[in-house]
């Protein structure tokens, strides 16, 4: 940014809710169970845990976004056999539930959400937050004795489509859209 020798920096903030993608992995594998049924075959404990998803609603039903991915498993390095089924939704209580199914040989691996905002949305946002900054900005020059003047510049770096981590619950609805501007100082 260029250096502002009558003016005033600031970041201006708007919040708005999201409306995510979830992806949960589940790894099924023998790689933990060996000791407790040491009979058990990778069949065995797949088609129990699969019974269990179509008992729930998960599985079976048309458009369900359930798939396996056998070299998500192969990267893990276990040496038993297995596999990684990942399940895609757009509703959390959906996504709670995909997690809540315990079955034998079955751990989560990754719960991670995908935000995407359309140009529209981007637009609105960066407007709102380039008022609260014109606010603040407006704020400060009252209180050093100064008035706001022109647009320097406003500086937007917000990603159009970024991934989260599921590891928390306190941000799960809303996000920050978070813009710079500068404006000179008269």
């Amino acid at each position: 940014m260029s250096k502002i020798s009558n003016g005033i920096v600031v970041n201006g903030v708007f919040e708005y809710e999201i409306r995510p993608e979830y992806y949960i992995k589940m790894v099924v594998s023998l790689q933990n169970i060996n000791f407790d049924r040491p009979t058990a075959t990778y069949s065995d404990i797949k088609e129990e845990y699969m019974e269990k998803l179509v008992d729930e609603g998960i599985a079976g039903k048309p458009n369900v976004h359930l798939k396996e991915d056998p070299l998500a498993y192969s990267l893990m390095g276990y040496e038993m056999e297995g596999n990684v089924i990942e399940y895609r939704t757009d509703s959390l209580q959906m996504a709670q539930k995909f997690l809540s199914i315990k079955s034998d040989g079955v751990f989560k691996s990754d719960s991670i959400m995908w935000i995407a905002l359309t140009n529209e949305e981007m637009a609105e946002y960066v407007k709102k937050a380039f008022e609260n900054a014109r606010q603040k900005a407006m704020a400060l020059a009252k209180n050093v004795g100064k008035k706001l003047g022109e647009v320097i510049l406003i500086e937007d770096t917000n990603p159009k489509k970024y991934m989260d981590g599921l590891y928390q619950t306190d941000n799960l609805q809303k996000r920050e859209y978070c813009i710079k501007a500068a404006f000179e100082f008269i």
